[in-house]
């Protein structure tokens, strides 16, 4: 995510995390990055495996509106889906998945950190509006 942001090669981080999760997790940067072409239903069938899982709600809630972002047209929708991202990672602070993270947000810090993978999906979307997670390095 970091390497699209600065248009650069980074070579990927990847952290423990649980294998569904991790998934979905690459899923995202593919579509991002154009890399590799990803099946709706893979996608669709991943999230739906997490979304019985306890305390995944704003895990799963959060990609589903990543993956609408950008798949979807622009337009007032592009700016509502942009808004219940924003709102979703606000719920991070207290979500028990995103405990304190200095990389997802969530705990005390949650205010002073950017979602750095919405700010992907805006650059990427070309996306005008005001946010404090938009990308404004370029």
């Amino acid at each position: 995510m970091i390497g699209y942001l600065l248009d650069r090669e980074v070579q990927p981080n990847v952290f423990d995390t649980p294998k569904r999760t991790h998934q979905i997790r690459g899923y995202f940067h593919d579509m991002l990055t154009g890399m590799e072409t990803v099946s709706q239903a893979d996608i669709s069938h991943h999230l739906g495996k997490l979304s019985s899982k306890k305390d995944m709600t704003v895990f799963v809630d959060t990609y589903k509106t990543y993956f609408e972002l950008m798949t979807g047209e622009e337009g007032a929708d592009r700016e509502r889906l942009i808004r219940h991202a924003e709102k979703l990672y606000a719920k991070r602070k207290t979500d028990k998945y995103f405990h304190p993270s200095a990389i997802d947000g969530g705990g005390p810090d949650n205010l002073y950190v950017v979602d750095f993978r919405l700010g992907s999906v805006m650059k990427k979307n070309d996306w005008d509006g005001d946010s404090m997670h938009k990308w404004v390095w370029d």
